[in-house]
């Protein structure tokens, strides 16, 4: 989505009943496993400093993750060895190589790295989705890069099990995970966390900011409109809209960390602030929190006064879980008003969180003909087909959304992943462009740029990405000025 978003970035699995793994553990492994294959497509080099250069490349990208599985991980502490000189890849080398180790792995069982892609619902999918391509290159590969086979025997000399043993492990793990745990718990895991205000805002000392974040908002300026929102709650704390319009700012800005803290502020407010409460619960869902998505939305339920006298009768056949519990009562508030687009909007997220996405496309698109001039809705449509494998189809409703707010950052970054999930790397990469050009410090962005450099096969830009300025790509690519 978006805005309010659910930029989930995945496939199809068609079960109504709640099923979650642990993404993060399937993605570190296939992280590294990804890595192996993404090497061997280069052209062969016989020196050691491309090697080290490519290890300090990934240890980078690895290190740049959100998330602390990557950036802690084993593979990105071997990568930076390597990258400092301090592995010796002439004696590692020596060692028995693993060949065609992930070929005889689960890999086969998960179709690749799409499989990852499916899984998860975090922006890192984007990066496996991508290096999955690299995979292939190394099954059409008629030569296999030197100094990669070098480092792929030094990492398999270190690993104490094999791949194969460490997936297991990971599936183990993830299968033993009660998803519904603390499912009466706070919102977030990030309660305590406090929001932290950008310095010198210019709107500090000025008067009617929640109207003047309002107008920039609207017209997407997203960065102005923080400064204005931010004002507005330094001087008016208790201002639950303000709160609010500051969480939907970051999300439209695709920073859902931040969202998140501003919504549960303005829901600590005012508890009936029904419009913080859907926000709130689209954002936990695109940070893969779909326990607290469930218990935001089951909130909405319960403050929404259209719902107020609303009989929900016992389902025998009820799980009692709290998937179960929202899901019914939707499904009988759909039944009380099939028109309302809220409530399309609300089984849009559910269906999405069970993964039963051929149900959830319906819900959006009902929501966006409902509300055509509403950008989030038709991004919501466009991530749940992109999720379902559907990347061509979700690609007219990521332009519709693009059409009625031009300067929408995560709108062009979900434009970019399904021309990516194409193998059309050169217009993903302008999309990722313009993304930046938006909100130029989105570190994520950055991130997915690089790696659709590398499967372009084009080390100069890779490069020229380090620098974080835009300007060396316009002579190439087109970014809109707006």
């Amino acid at each position: 989505m978006n805005e309010s978003r659910v930029s989930f970035t995945n496939s199809q699995q068609h079960e109504l009943a709640w099923q979650q793994t642990q993404a993060s553990v399937k993605h570190a492994e296939k992280m590294e496993e990804s890595w192996i294959a993404s090497q061997e497509m280069n052209v062969p080099i016989d020196e050691r400093a491309a090697a080290m250069q490519t290890a300090n490349s990934i240890a980078e990208t690895l290190g740049q993750n959100r998330s602390s599985k990557f950036q802690n991980s084993q593979f990105s502490h071997f990568m930076s060895q390597i990258g400092e000189g301090t592995v010796d890849l002439d004696e590692l080398s020596q060692n028995k190589r693993m060949d065609n180790v992930w070929e005889q792995s689960s890999l086969q069982q998960y179709d690749t790295c799409e499989s990852a892609w499916r899984d998860t619902i975090d922006e890192s999918a984007v990066l496996l989705e991508q290096e999955s391509r690299f995979h292939k290159a190394r099954v059409d590969a008629e030569r296999v890069d030197v100094e990669s086979q070098r480092l792929e025997d030094a990492w398999n000399s270190q690993q104490p099990d094999s791949l194969e043993t460490l997936w297991e492990k990971a599936l183990k793990d993830a299968q033993s995970t009660d998803v519904f745990e603390d499912a009466w718990g706070d919102f977030s895991a990030n309660e305590g966390s406090q929001y932290i205000y950008k310095s010198d805002n210019p709107f500090l000392n000025q008067s009617g900011n929640f109207e003047r974040g309002v107008r920039l908002y609207k017209s997407g300026h997203l960065a102005e409109a923080i400064y204005a929102f931010e004002a507005e709650v330094q001087q008016h704390p208790e201002n639950s809209e303000a709160w609010r319009m500051l969480g939907e700012s970051h999300a439209e800005n695709d920073e859902d960390k931040c969202a998140i803290k501003c919504l549960e502020r303005a829901v600590e407010e005012d508890p009936y602030n029904v419009d913080a409460l859907l926000a709130l619960g689209v954002s936990l869902v695109n940070e893969s929190d779909s326990q607290g998505a469930l218990r935001a939305l089951k909130s909405w339920v319960k403050h929404n006064p259209k719902f107020h006298g609303l009989e929900v009768r016992d389902d025998e056949y009820s799980d009692g879980s709290l998937m179960d519990q929202v899901m019914q009562f939707m499904l009988h508030a759909q039944n009380h008003d099939s028109e309302d687009a809220d409530i399309h909007v609300v089984l849009g997220v559910l269906y999405s969180v069970s993964k039963d996405y051929d149900a959830a496309i319906q819900n959006f698109r009902f929501a966006a003909q409902r509300r055509p001039d509403e950008h989030s809705l038709w991004n919501k449509l466009g991530a749940t087909l992109a999720n379902s494998s559907h990347s061509t189809e979700a690609i007219p409703a990521y332009l519709r959304a693009l059409e009625i707010k031009p300067r929408y950052a995560r709108g062009w970054q979900n434009l970019g992943i399904s021309h990516a999930n194409l193998g059309n790397y050169k217009s993903a990469a302008n999309c990722y462009l313009q993304a930046l050009s938006l909100n130029e410090q989105a570190d994520h962005i950055w991130s997915y740029l690089r790696i659709c450099f590398t499967c372009m096969e084009r080390l100069d830009l890779v490069q020229a990405t380090e620098s974080r300025d835009l300007r060396q790509f316009r002579d190439e690519f087109k970014i809109l000025k707006m």
